[in-house]
């Protein structure tokens, strides 16, 4: 048997979220932030899109949802950005977090495993673009070029300082090549079928060490050569001086290199199979038990970064861009690695804000919040703290009204949702309930705006923005009705239980 889905039904949800973005969007506008609202409404909805699709079984739903996560977390930032110079600047990330929470409370579960593959998804998108970042940096800086310059300069000036420097960097070299041969080996032979490696080079196992097996007397000598190249290498020529032909030809032996080459070969390739070893321990320590699950988590990342790198080729995008981050970074870190670190930080803030909203913020308003339908209860704050706020903003007195007439309405619209869809399913045929009890909510919250606008009218012209005092006229009235609805929506639940 089925197992009954005890969301919230869809006719009454989705139309409190409809009437959750109408009245955001004429908030942000009365607040002169209309696009910014915009595009951060885009993105909450956005956002629940992609939640939704990051549970799903198969890992084209699961790259979808995190590139749309990646586009909608980036476009709800900018969003938020673009508000922040205005007077008013709260009520875009208010509105739009009541557009996100009543979406979420619509269509997802409101459940701490219900936004586990989001912060997944995050994460691992996250990394990726840091990666991005990091290869963007490398690349404009040429630190390839630059480690490379930094290893022929180190050789030179060995080679240059006398021969006892050159006599200490080949003990050196043959050292670490001791103790990284029999390690490289092992890791070819878990790399390669049957025993190839042991076929192929099993004379090197003889060559290595473990660093127990270096005499502690070879470690007090190699120091003492150290502290005489450090206070000078004149005793060391002085010895070779009495040496004659002998001494000439270990001076031409170590300055030519051919010691040294062979030895600096055979660690490179160690430290390179290392390496890679080290690599492919971690590619498999982040790809967890299912390797394609974690790509389908981190496809936003990889094609935020394709994308970004792309745009930022064309020569407008460019422009645009560098006036947005200022000149000075660009120039010194390059454009992607700028572009790319905005990406990054607003990832990883998002990420530790969900986390932290969904762990702890909650916490303090616990007793208030309902047990379920958690998400609406949330928004109808949200969007009536946002009404607040453009009411102190000078905003019109009708917009605040109705925004607090709206965020009763979402609020009881989508409670009304969750209790139908915990008692009789998500998929029941409730839409005449729904309706008659829509119905009269909406029609008490219309008589709440015509008596405010009676009020505003015995204050002043409601046509015209009558400044603040107008606007907490207004505020004060939207209250008063606001109590009247709750009291007859509290005193209808009483008559119905």
């Amino acid at each position: 048997m089925t197992e009954l889905d005890r969301r919230p039904t869809r006719f009454a949800s989705r139309l409190a979220v409809v009437v959750a973005v109408a009245a955001t969007l004429a908030v942000c506008a009365a607040a002169g932030s209309a696009l910014a609202g915009l595009l951060a409404v885009a993105g909450a909805l956005g956002a629940t899109w992609a939640v939704e699709r990051l549970d799903g079984e198969t890992n084209v739903e699961r790259a979808g949802g995190s590139v749309v996560l990646v586009a909608s977390v980036l476009c709800f930032a900018v969003g938020v950005l673009r508000s922040a110079g205005s007077g008013s600047g709260l009520a875009v990330p208010l509105g739009a977090g009541a557009v996100l929470a009543a979406a979420l409370g619509a269509r997802v579960e409101m459940e701490r495993e219900s936004v586990e593959p989001a912060e997944s998804a995050l994460g691992h998108s996250a990394l990726v673009v840091g990666i991005g970042v990091f290869a963007a940096a490398a690349f404009h800086l040429n630190l390839a070029g630059a480690s490379l310059s930094v290893a022929v300069a180190v050789v030179s000036g060995v080679h240059t300082v006398g021969t006892l420097a050159q006599f200490v960097s080949l003990q050196l070299l043959a050292l670490v090549v001791a103790l990284l041969l029999p390690r490289a080996l092992s890791t070819l032979d878990e790399w390669l079928p049957g025993d190839a490696t042991t076929e192929g080079f099993g004379f090197l196992e003889r060559v290595g060490l473990d660093p127990g097996d270096v005499p502690r007397t070879y470690w007090a000598i190699l120091a003492l050569q150290l502290l005489f190249l450090a206070t000078g290498s004149a005793v060391f020529d002085r010895f070779l001086d009495l040496l004659s032909v002998l001494g000439t030809a270990v001076r031409l032996l170590l300055g030519s290199g051919v010691l040294h080459l062979p030895l600096a070969g055979f660690a490179a390739a160690a430290g390179g199979v290392l390496l890679a070893e080290l690599f492919r321990r971690g590619l498999l320590a982040w790809g967890g038990n299912y390797p394609p699950k974690t790509l389908g988590y981190a496809a936003g990342g990889g094609v935020a970064v394709v994308v970004v790198s792309l745009a930022l080729a064309v020569p407008r995008v460019a422009a645009a861009a560098q006036t947005a981050f200022g000149g000075r970074p660009w120039v010194e870190l390059g454009a992607a690695t700028v572009v790319l670190l905005a990406v990054l930080v607003t990832l990883v803030a998002t990420l530790l804000v969900g986390r932290f909203v969904v762990t702890t913020a909650w916490l303090p308003f616990s007793p208030v919040l309902p047990v379920h339908g958690v998400g609406f209860a949330a928004a109808g704050g949200l969007l009536f703290v946002g009404t607040v706020a453009v009411a102190e903003a000078d905003a019109h007195p009708l917009v605040v009204v109705a925004g607090v007439a709206a965020s009763v309405f979402v609020w009881d619209a989508g409670d009304y949702a969750t209790r139908l869809g915990r008692e009789l399913g998500r998929e029941a045929e409730t839409r005449r309930a729904e309706l008659v009890h829509l119905t009269g909510s909406a029609l008490v919250g219309a008589v709440g705006l015509v008596v405010t606008t009676l009020v505003l009218y015995g204050v002043g012209p409601a046509s015209v923005p009558g400044g603040e005092q107008t606007a907490v006229v207004a505020l004060f009235a939207a209250l008063a009705a606001l109590g009247v609805l709750v009291w007859l929506l509290v005193t209808d639940d009483e008559r119905t239980a």
